[in-house]
């Protein structure tokens, strides 16, 4: 943990790193996805996550990410291609904050942009800014990549801000408090021409930090490829009706809104694309028929999700609903965002999101 007066009057901030990684919706795919800076994006009620790269796997051109809300959804690390992460030049160790794509198979994959917040081993660094003083104390990072994500220079503490004079040019690492600001963790002087060492991927290699039964947040351990690898959600063989209460076709997944799961589990059922077929089963409202299937934290998924019978029973057993039911509709906004986590709803308050990730 670390504390510091932050200098944006929030007073105190503390926390740790594996804390502040938020669940909700992620951005597809595609040359228009990178046009589209992290801050926007943000600002239009899609959520970023972060975690650790734990493996990367140099004939597969891609790797894994360690991240605790992802595996909290669906038990499973987020896949990312090399075409992703060394746009960043991101290796194993590294902590990355990145938006989510889910494919067509309902596997999590991590979409740009990405960015490498803090780079493994002592004296590494993964970014590089120019240093700000203030009248207060405390300074600032100007950097272009972290401005193009946040929206803000970096944050450095008055402790370290003491030891750098205005103008210098720096490395550093950092982190994100929980209101979504930058924060430095540790930077020093360098000269103007140096740059971020970028991970070799032609190297295959896993961090040790998660083999061997080293077991790290999020429950990774012994086992394939260096963790535990988690089991698939498992059919009840319970069928349950709800009413389709959100779906992004860019995120391939939704929610279906069943009172009578939400009493058993607390929370709306999660259904990935694969399971709903193309046209009106994925228009928010319709009424579905589904199997209910548990993941390892027992939390429900739809699987051989069927239409409603007929237009009429639409509302029988499930209430519907439309944006345009005013508090009602205040309300489905409230229970989707419990079902992502306490956490993504903390994020959207402090963007001033309102919690709305449809």
């Amino acid at each position: 943990c670390c504390s510091h007066d932050d200098g944006w009057g929030g007073g105190k901030g503390k926390g740790k790193w594996d804390d502040w990684s938020w669940g909700g919706k992620g951005k597809g795919k595609g040359k228009d996805t990178l046009r589209i800076p992290a801050s926007q994006k943000i600002a239009w009620g899609e959520t970023p996550y972060f975690g650790t790269m734990r493996a990367y796997y140099a004939e597969k051109n891609a790797g894994y990410i360690v991240c605790d809300e992802v595996y909290k959804m669906t038990g499973t690390e987020v896949y990312c291609f090399r075409k992703v992460v060394e746009k960043c030049g991101a290796g194993v160790g590294d902590l990355l904050i990145f938006f989510l794509h889910w494919s067509p198979r309902g596997q999590a994959q991590a979409s740009s942009p990405i960015l490498r917040l803090s780079a493994s081993g002592e004296g590494n660094y993964a970014l590089k800014g120019t240093f700000k003083a203030t009248d207060q104390g405390y300074g600032f990072i100007q950097c272009p990549d972290t401005r193009e994500f946040f929206g803000r220079d970096v944050y450095v503490s008055k402790e370290v801000a003491a030891d750098f004079v205005a103008g210098q040019t720096v490395a550093f690492n950092m982190r994100v408090t929980r209101d979504f600001k930058p924060s430095a963790t540790g930077l020093m002087v360098v000269d103007d021409t140096w740059e971020p060492v970028p991970a070799d991927y032609s190297v295959t290699y896993e961090d040790p930090n998660y083999h061997a039964g080293a077991s790290g947040k999020g429950g990774w351990g012994e086992g394939e490829q260096g963790y535990k690898k988690k089991r698939a959600a498992e059919a009840t063989g319970e069928m349950m009706t709800g009413i389709l209460r959100t779906f992004s076709e860019n995120n391939n997944y939704g929610f279906i809104d069943c009172p009578e799961a939400r009493e058993r589990w607390g929370k709306d059922v999660w259904v990935v694309g694969h399971n709903l077929e193309e046209g009106p089963w994925r228009e928010v409202g319709v009424k579905l028929q589904f199997e209910v299937a548990l993941n390892e934290k027992g939390q429900p998924q739809a699987i051989n999700v069927q239409g409603a019978v007929d237009e009429a029973s639409k509302g029988d057993g499930a209430e519907t609903w439309t944006p345009e039911e005013g508090a009602d509709g205040a309300a489905a906004k409230r229970q989707r965002t419990e079902a992502w986590g306490a956490d993504a709803s903390e994020m959207a308050e402090a963007l001033g999101a309102g919690g709305d990730f449809s």
